[in-house]
């Protein structure tokens, strides 16, 4: 700390004309704002899963994060300067002798920009769209960052129950509080016996290549708005093992950060837009365990604050356990259920499914994007996509997915045509059987204006759903359509140009409001 007093108090050495100074202090770095630049430099400690005891591994470790957030950001990080001198007269000029310290240089951004404090003023509309854009660029990070490379000592399962457990374990260690020691004691039981049965389907994601080096902390925290868009920074570059993990689990993070704040329809906004670009349905079955892993190492970071009194920290441990109790009994605020959406290409189902899994929220599982990206991936000619093999194909895969999704305790919007009866009734069986609600949504449009749509398509969502409907599609639809039964009648929501959106959400509310 004298270090960092002493430059406090010089402000005519830093490498930069300075407009004022001012200390951000957290559990591993300070960070020195000069206007212009921030500076950030790690504490010389040892937590265990993190070292930066020595100036040898500080190098080290500002370098690599220094690498890894300039593949992620636009210009926020700048470079590594040497710190030379001595602790109490500290300087950024050269003076022939090794250097003392490293400091990280990064554009300077207002602390009123992080995400934390910018999401709650800015207007929906904003937000939404920022959130979008950055939810597009992150999918595509995580299609292309490095794949674990074969026999790393990375991302293993036992480096994945040690992360997990740690957070327990520092949180038990550091705190006498009931309440707390209470709850850590129901959700160990329960991660102890989660972690057990996902197991093998960890395995698997593993070998089938979604365990990347990723951003690993993505919490609000770390997003800021900067060059007019949400730019994630503080990248984990002091452990392997966090950065080596799989996609759910750095995604489960803003989701989990987004609900833990309030804003639930945001989280499934960000979340369908993900599973959208990538029809990765199988990682839902992951979501509630790392979002409440995610929730514990937030209240790790709280019980290890450096400057908060115990009743502020015990405060803040208690608010994270008890979001990941509240997530342990139940994911969703709604009773889980089906809402099957019901009509042909152009009629409008997958505008409304994005509008019902926001608003409700609800998880959104498409046909047209798992075909898109799991039957057209396998090389099938774009001119069968449609044929009743992959039809059936598409509704096996997403039905198994939905069995899961409602057993865990989801509502699930599944965005199809549903034309035939057959297909309807294995959604429906489902439901009965789980003794949960379903709906059919159906949607009524004219055939001039489905025409219309198909021949002057919406590109970008065209793009965004994988549809590849058009005239032969439409009419082969129209002669394979099979009429509702009396007992789909009594489950139907039929939706008519004029219908009142409201309405229909207010309809669907009813249907799938939590006892």
């Amino acid at each position: 700390m004298t270090l960092i007093q002493a430059l406090l108090r010089h402000p005519k050495r830093f490498p930069n004309p300075v407009r004022g100074l001012k200390l951000i202090e957290t559990h591993i770095s300070w960070v020195i704002l000069t206007g212009e630049y921030a500076y950030k430099i790690k504490k010389p400690l040892n937590l265990g899963f993190l070292d930066f005891s020595t100036l040898e591994k500080r190098h080290y470790f500002i370098e690599q994060e220094l690498v890894l957030n300039q593949a992620l950001t636009s210009s926020l990080y700048q470079s590594v300067l040497p710190i030379y001198g001595s602790e109490t007269d500290p300087s950024f000029t050269p003076d022939g002798k090794p250097p003392i310290e490293y400091a990280l240089q990064m554009r300077e951004f207002s602390q009123r920009d992080l995400l934390t404090h910018w999401i709650k003023r800015v207007p929906h509309s904003t937000r939404n769209l920022a959130f979008e854009t950055f939810i597009q660029q992150l999918a595509d990070f995580h299609k292309t960052a490095p794949l674990l490379p074969e026999n790393s000592p990375y991302g293993q399962m036992p480096e994945l129950q040690k992360a997990v457990y740690e957070n327990f374990q520092v949180i038990e260690t550091r705190s006498h509080h009931s309440e707390i020691l209470g709850l850590c004691a129901e959700l160990r039981r329960w991660t102890e016996s989660t972690l057990a049965n996902l197991m093998p389907l960890l395995t698997s994601r593993k070998i089938a290549g979604f365990t990347r080096q990723l951003h690993g902390d993505l919490h609000l925290g770390n997003l800021v708005w900067f060059d007019d868009q949400v730019q994630a920074f503080d990248r984990i570059e002091f452990n392997p093992d966090f950065q080596w993990i799989d996609t759910m689990n750095d995604l489960g993070f803003l989701l989990m950060d987004l609900e833990y704040r309030g804003y639930w329809h945001l989280a499934y906004r960000c979340l369908n837009l993900y599973l959208d670009i990538t029809a990765d349905y199988e990682s839902l079955k992951l979501l509630r365990f790392y979002k409440i892993y995610r929730a514990l190492v937030l209240a790790k970071v709280a019980i290890l604050s450096p400057h908060a009194h115990d009743h502020t920290r015990d405060h803040a441990v208690l608010s994270y356990l008890h979001y990941a109790d509240n997530l342990r009994k139940k994911p969703n605020p709604l009773s889980p259920g089906i809402m099957l959406m019901h009509g042909f290409s152009g009629s409008g189902k997958s505008i409304l499914a994005t509008t019902v899994g926001t608003r409700l929220p609800a998880l959104i599982l498409r046909t047209d994007v798992y075909r898109q990206i799991h039957v057209l991936g396998q090389n099938t000619a774009t001119s069968t996509l449609y044929s009743p093999e992959n039809r059936f194909k598409v509704y096996v895969a997403l039905l198994s997915y939905v069995k899961d999704l409602v057993q865990e305790g989801y509502p699930v919007v599944i965005d199809g045509s549903f034309l035939k009866a057959e297909h309807r009734q294995a959604f429906s069986d489902v439901a009965q059987q789980m003794n949960c609600p379903w709906v059919i949504i159906d949607l009524q449009v004219k055939l001039q204006t489905l025409q219309a749509r198909l021949e002057s398509p919406d590109q970008s969502t065209q793009k965004r759903f994988g549809s590849q409907a058009n005239f032969q599609v439409l009419e082969e639809q129209q002669r394979e359509a099979e009429a509702l039964s009396p007992i789909e009648h009594a489950h139907l929501i039929r939706i008519r140009p004029k219908t009142s959106l409201r309405s229909v959400l207010k309809r669907l509310f009813s249907r799938f409001e939590s006892n």
